[in-house]
């Protein structure tokens, strides 16, 4: 009886979840946040289906629990490798994808979408792909590759436009933060204002409201982001979660040129991305009230985290701002062991760490036992190793 119930309570959260997503669009996050923490809750439970799980997963993305969204989508995937039912993996890792990316663990992020992108292609999910790709350009973005994401924005939109309009959102999302990077503040504003206007502004991107703000300040026009911020802290207030207080602190100190928020901001990120983009801005508010030798304790805290994301237009802006302060500082080395591998060797590697043989990492991938042998015989030499029990000795962790 106690596992019928928990069923029902799945179903009904659920169910209630989608019914919420209709306030989250019109901006009503006090009618929302409820259901859709039931329905996280829900998707922890035994007894849910996968449409369930992923009803879970959108609803942490929407409350910006990234971490329990993650632990959500992991059980999901587990469950969809026992039971062979490949066509759900893309949508599940489509979710860790995205929190991922905003937890800031871009090569986690990348791992994921190069599985569910070879599945849908296999499967001829068009959309689906283009959907998956969306992030790729807010990735590609945040790492500083220009090239590759304006040429995935090219190939996604007009697939995306009119038929998905979160996809639209974090594609326009990626140019804005490309632009902004790259101190080409008009751009961003009008990319970032787009995403923030537009019918997925009280979606998961409504996160770019933070990313809209330095925009909007930096070109001169702090008055026209005024509804954003005020939407932005009716969201905030409501799903009530470290990242959505951080961000929302990080708006009022770019706004408010207040210290009290860029310090109250650092108390509460755990992403490394987001972290690393307030201590940068804080850094460039210290040197400008030439508190020297705090701005360069920020600055130089943002460099390494910048540095170790591989986030290369980011750590270059905080290059030029210590340069500014009569530093010269080099690029700290990255201390990813994984960063060399490309996404499928990722995938192989840290299952490997975990003690799999290649024929029970073969099961799991649907790959040969040959390919993964490959695939490991091309990872070892990058990583520095010569035998699979060296693996673990990396710290290398199941990715999923």
């Amino acid at each position: 009886m106690g596992e019928l119930r928990l069923t029902d309570f799945a179903l009904r959260a659920s169910a209630q979840a989608q019914i919420s997503w209709g306030d989250v669009l019109a901006g009503r996050p006090e009618h929302a946040a409820g259901p859709l923490r039931d329905a996280l809750k829900a998707g922890r439970e035994p007894g849910g289906d996968f449409v369930h799980r992923v009803v879970a997963g959108f609803s942490g993305l929407m409350l910006a629990e990234d971490a329990e969204t993650v632990a959500v989508l992991e059980l999901m995937l587990a469950e969809v490798r026992a039971s062979g039912a490949l066509t759900w993996i893309p949508y599940a890792q489509e979710v860790v994808a995205l929190a991922q990316a905003f937890r800031g663990d871009f090569l986690t992020a990348q791992t994921c979408l190069a599985e569910a992108v070879a599945l849908s292609s296999e499967f001829g999910m068009d959309v689906e792909v283009a959907v998956l790709r969306a992030t790729s350009v807010w990735l590609a973005a945040v790492t500083g590759d220009d090239e590759r994401c304006r040429a995935l924005a090219a190939e996604v939109l007009p697939v995306l436009e009119g038929r998905h309009a979160v996809g639209v959102a974090l594609t326009s999302w990626g140019l804005g933060l490309l632009d902004l990077a790259a101190g080409r503040y008009g751009a961003a504003f009008d990319a970032l204002h787009a995403v923030c206007t537009g019918p997925a502004r009280y979606d998961f991107p409504i996160r770019a409201v933070a990313d809209l703000v330095e925009a909007a300040v930096r070109d001169g026009r702090p008055e026209q982001v005024a509804d954003q911020v005020t939407g932005f802290e009716r969201w905030a207030a409501h799903v009530d979660s470290p990242v959505a207080t951080a961000l929302l602190h990080r708006c009022h100190a770019v706004l408010q040129d207040s210290e009290e928020h860029y310090r109250a901001a650092l108390d509460l990120h755990y992403s490394r991305f987001d972290l690393a983009r307030t201590r940068l801005l804080y850094g460039e508010w210290l040197r400008r009230r030439r508190r020297r030798g705090e701005a360069r304790t920020e600055l130089t805290a943002a460099l390494t985290g910048f540095s170790r994301l591989g986030a290369a237009t980011w750590e270059a802006r905080a290059t030029s701002e210590l340069t500014a302060l009569g530093e010269r500082p080099s690029s700290p080395v990255a201390d990813d062991p994984l960063k060399d591998l490309t996404p499928q060797e990722v995938q192989v590697v840290r299952l490997a760490a975990t003690g799999l043989s290649n024929k029970e990492i073969g099961a799991q991938l649907f790959l040969s036992p040959r390919t993964i042998g490959h695939h490991l015989y091309r990872a070892y030499p990058k990583l520095g190793v010569t035998r699979r029990i060296e693996l673990a000795q990396l710290g290398l962790g199941r990715l999923t």
